[in-house]
């Protein structure tokens, strides 16, 4: 039996680059911070039987991580130990990869295990934060943020903490994944390559004929003022694509509509300590993130995420969050402050007590290999119902996780890190003009499209007597766009996108550009 964990475990470290690589893409898909979320349950499973979850017994509890993870000081060890607990969802994610599962789509057993990884790391990354300065909340938070992108933790952790029940299917995914991802890649250069190719970089084949050249991904990216190393070198931007066009639904299939319109983002606290944190529906790096809203801090409930939904009313907004039994209403004022009404009941899930469950491993004669017993308490959850405090919850500055070299030589650069993450009401989703004008709404900037030139913009969100505008600052061509209650929007006059297109490159390998310019009516653009 020791030679199959042998052989199990090399067939897992076999396929460690790809799941390091899919880990990075998972986190990067969520809001950077101390900890990572769990997805909202707000998408349907696919017909079929239940999803095989039985891998999750090889996976370790919270009291393992913290017993088994240890740094070289206890800085080091909470930091490690957070890195694990911001790991974990995203090996139960991508588990959503296996055949007939709808990636993203999480069992109430899987759900479980997210909510008891975040709340773990939350609750380290707040404790530390009230016992030591600012300086040292955002050092913690770089040492973490450094151990979820090493090479050599990550083989720590698989070597401790997990089990053959769960590395023999993981592993299985990932390599099932890693051949998917391959064959799109081929069916995409041979697509490719039967059409005709606008760029053609001099000294340089054809660029859509080579997986490793520049394809259209790439030479937009740079055209919309993205670095080098963000657009050419992050090669997440070509495999989450992949991911999100052959895992996007059940076996294959589209995944649902994102949301369009007006949403929330950013974390909102309350001097009780509960947190609101709300993530917008959107696209990110090819994987769908339907958004939700965490609430955590509530008594002894564990965190929970559901959806909320936003709408003007007056100078105001009020934002309504999904709890159970009952919604809550809370109205986000003009200064960014969101009033809640006070005491409420919320149902939710707390931690009863715990299963010690005994685990080792044996030789195939059925003795124990030495040093491979330990115990292992596993929460029991219960329904529960308490009071949780919605008052005056005030907006948290944020800002995207700064990057080291090993982040960067693993995931590429990423163009928004250290800069703010926008708090409160923005737009989500893609809006056409039969001009042509395109506007794709993101978290932090809006993408215009008209003929050939394309651009990246700010905008803005604001509510005047219950009309929602959108100012977005192109250049000299500013431009104001309505949201209307059918959920389109409206505008008038013309804009001007003044671009640039890539050419090639010169004769020390920097990327040139020639100006384009377009001009498109602004009228009524309607959901894309």
């Amino acid at each position: 039996m020791a030679s199959q964990f042998q052989s199990d475990r090399d067939s897992f470290r076999s396929s460690l680059l790809f799941s390091m690589f899919t880990s990075a893409l998972l986190l990067a898909a969520t809001s950077a911070g101390a900890v990572a979320r769990a997805l909202p349950p707000q998408i349907r499973r696919p017909a079929g039987p239940p999803a095989d979850t039985s891998y999750l017994a090889g996976m370790p509890s919270v009291d393992k991580v913290k017993q088994v993870i240890q740094g070289s000081n206890p800085t080091d060890t909470l930091a490690r130990q957070v890195a694990v607990f911001n790991l974990m969802p995203t090996f139960i994610q991508r588990m959503g990869l296996a055949p007939g599962r709808r990636f993203g789509d999480t069992t109430p057993e899987e759900r479980g295990y997210l909510n008891q990884y975040a709340a773990a790391a939350y609750q380290i990354s707040q404790d530390y934060g009230k016992s030591h300065t600012p300086a040292e909340a955002q050092a913690f938070l770089g040492l973490h943020n450094h151990y979820e992108s090493d090479e050599a933790f990550y083989k720590e952790l698989f070597d401790k903490l997990f089990t053959t029940k769960f590395l023999e299917p993981y592993a299985k995914v990932n390599r099932d994944a890693a051949a998917a991802y391959q064959a799109q890649l081929e069916r995409e250069r041979a697509q490719n390559t039967s059409s005709q190719n606008p760029l053609v970089l001099p000294g340089k084949p054809d660029a859509s004929a080579s997986p490793s050249g520049l394809g259209k991904d790439e030479t937009r990216c740079l055209e919309l003022g993205g670095s080098k190393g963000h657009c050419v070198k992050n090669s997440l931007m070509k495999f989450g694509d992949a991911v999100g066009k052959i895992f996007g639904g059940p076996e294959g299939g589209k995944p649902p509509p994102a949301p369009h319109g007006l949403q929330m983002n950013g974390e909102y606290a309350i001097g009780t300590g509960m947190v609101l944190d709300f993530t917008a529906g959107r696209m990110i790096d090819g994987i769908r993130n339907y958004g939700g809203v965490s609430l955590s801090g509530c008594s002894k409930l564990v965190m929970q995420t559901v959806g909320y939904s936003i709408t003007p009313r007056a100078n105001q907004y009020v934002v309504q969050i999904g709890t159970h039994p009952q919604p809550v209403a809370m109205a986000l004022n003009p200064n960014g402050q969101m009033i809640g009404p006070g005491a409420v009941s919320i149902a939710g899930q707390i931690i009863t007590g715990y299963n010690l469950i005994a685990h080792s491993k044996r030789y195939s004669d059925g003795t124990m290999v030495p040093g491979s017993a330990y115990t292992e308490k596993v929460p029991v959850y219960a329904p529960a119902t308490a009071t949780c405090s919605f008052g005056a919850f005030q907006p948290v500055p944020q800002t995207y996780a700064k990057q080291d070299q090993m982040a960067i030589s693993m995931v590429g650069v990423n163009d928004n890190a250290g800069k703010p993450i926008p708090t409160g009401p923005i737009m989500s989703g893609v809006y056409s003009a039969a001009g042509g004008l395109r506007v794709d709404f993101q978290v932090d900037d809006a993408v215009i499209d008209c003929g050939a030139a394309h651009v990246m913009a700010q905008y803005s969100v604001r509510n005047t007597g219950g009309q929602v505008s959108i100012a977005v600052a192109n250049g000299k061509s500013l431009f104001t766009l309505a949201l209307k209650p059918d959920g389109s929007l409206a505008g008038s006059g013309t804009v001007e996108v003044d671009s640039r297109l890539l050419t090639g490159q010169d004769a020390s390998g920097e990327y040139t550009f020639k100006p384009v310019s377009a001009s498109c009516n602004v009228s009524a653009l309607a959901v894309n």
